[in-house]
């Protein structure tokens, strides 16, 4: 009897205890929840979150590597429950010269990286979504496949996008920080008179490697250096939130004047038997037969010959006009217009952004368009000297 009284004591005394614990008490050790360790901060810079991979860069560009390169767009921002920074290179040589390599030759190299990290305090035994199922809001004809031995849940996938640039991606999670490298570029074909390849087997493949190799890199990096912590909810939490101060953006220039056509000195456009046309809203040359337009605005060079041009323009042709290179282009539509693009440094502290200044040449009826290049050429082998400096040439 004293058995059974002293048993009840001690059944009605631990679930006294348990409804105590429930409503306040001091949680037991065997019941308090353990936590993941995380990353505790990200790079403080592009070049600091780039660096491991250095090599991998390197290999990625090419003849086109820069080590002195500055990165095109840098951001971030750091707060107390995320943390993000975002970097874009680019590697480039767009000016088509002779002679043209026989062979396939890297004309753009990029990448983007992408960091991410949140400071939510995660459970042991739990898991973030699969990175799979994000990859459809990656663009066009984006097909995810796993990619073992790159943190965890690794993906890769390849964008094609109609005349513009492939993308490859690679996307993988390590703990609390998920990393997404982008590469994408285009080739020279190695065939005359055509564009830079965009979507190309071999093309696809140097995209491909080098995502997954500068991934490698960056997730190796990750596991042996990048500083961890273990985040909870009682965890002391930073007052402020910033942003980081190696935020700054690299913009593609727009188009603007940077040479006066209309400046021409009449006795250089006597030398050349044409006389200026029209001054209102810009130069016109006119020649007996034939009209130069003359613009005085210069844009982005590898955006208007090779995006824009696939729609207006056809056969680029690499020539030396007195001591320049030049493109001559012809309008896919018609035979009545002739076209040579020049290559010019707008800004000397940016020698890797050059511009283009068009000269678009028109003929009358009853000339052939051979007849109308031959003298577009000879009017600009005249003023060629008058040009703005041109862009640094990249070698090869």
């Amino acid at each position: 009897m004293g058995v059974r009284r002293g048993h009840r004591i001690v059944v009605v005394s631990g679930v006294l205890c348990m409804v105590a614990w429930l409503v306040g008490c001091a949680t037991p050790k065997s019941f308090q929840l353990k936590y993941q360790p995380g990353f505790s901060s990200l790079p403080s810079t592009c070049a600091a979150a780039v660096r491991p991979a250095e090599s991998a860069v390197q290999a990625y560009a090419d003849e086109l590597y820069d080590a002195g390169a500055d990165f095109e767009h840098t951001d971030g921002n750091d707060s107390d429950q995320f943390s993000d920074l975002n970097c874009v290179m680019k590697y480039s040589d767009p000016i088509l010269r002779q002679p043209v390599a026989p062979h396939r030759v890297a004309m753009s190299r990029s990448f983007a990286i992408s960091m991410s990290l949140d400071r939510s305090p995660r459970s042991v035994g739990t898991t973030t979504s699969r990175l799979a199922a994000q990859a459809t809001t990656t663009g066009n004809n984006a097909r995810p496949q796993p990619l073992p031995g790159i943190g965890e849940d690794a993906i890769v996938w390849v964008e094609e996008f109609e005349r513009r640039v492939t993308r490859v991606g690679v996307r993988f999670r390590i703990g609390n920080l998920q990393v997404e490298v982008e590469t994408f570029g285009r080739d020279w074909s190695g065939v005359p008179q055509t564009f830079p390849v965009a979507n190309s087997p071999e093309l696809r493949e140097d995209l491909r490697a080098g995502a997954q190799s500068i991934a490698e890199a960056i997730a190796q990096q990750a596991r042996s250096a990048y500083p961890t912590t273990v985040y909870d909810y009682e965890s002391p939490t930073r007052v402020t939130s910033r942003t980081r101060t190696t935020t700054s953006t690299t913009v593609t220039p727009s188009a603007e004047k940077i040479w006066d056509s209309c400046a021409v000195p009449e006795s250089d456009l006597a030398a050349a038997d044409i006389r200026i046309q029209q001054k209102s809203s810009g130069c016109s040359w006119r020649g007996e037969w034939f009209q130069i337009l003359a613009p005085g605005v210069a844009a982005n060079y590898e955006s208007t010959l090779f995006e824009l041009g696939h729609q207006t323009y056809a056969r680029p042709t690499p020539l030396t006009i007195g001591d320049r290179s030049a493109v001559m282009l012809h309008w896919e539509t018609t035979d009545s217009f002739c076209v040579l693009a020049f290559d010019v440094l707008a800004d000397p502290q940016a020698p890797r952004e050059p511009r283009v200044i068009i000269f678009e040449a028109s003929k009358d009826k009853g000339h052939t368009r051979d007849a109308l290049c031959t003298e577009l050429v000879r009017v600009a082998t005249v003023i060629v000297g008058l040009l703005p400096p041109a862009a640094r040439a990249f070698p090869r």
